[in-house]
């Protein structure tokens, strides 16, 4: 089975969502981006015929409670720490 790519307008649609959700920082918006695109991808590769918004929707649930919260946190204490051996 091919894996299902996102096009342009609907990784912007994400990238809007992210912007509602409050994620301004640009490390943080790429990275949280990678993170949900790619989960909607595999949900759209798992479901073919399933609309794209509720792939979004079925992302969204993915993340859990904290959502995507978990991942910029994860973000931020990694960049502590690698610039915390450098300075």
């Amino acid at each position: 089975m091919n894996k299902i790519r996102l096009n342009k307008e609907q990784i912007n649609e994400i990238r809007g969502y992210l912007s509602s959700k409050g994620f301004r920082d640009p490390y943080e918006v790429l990275e949280l981006l990678d993170h949900f695109t790619c989960k909607v991808e595999d949900i759209l590769t798992e479901s073919p015929d399933l609309p794209f918004k509720m792939a979004v929707y079925k992302a969204r649930l993915s993340f859990g409670l904290m959502g995507l919260h978990t991942v910029t946190s994860a973000l931020k204490e990694r960049t502590i720490r690698k610039y915390k051996k450098v300075f």
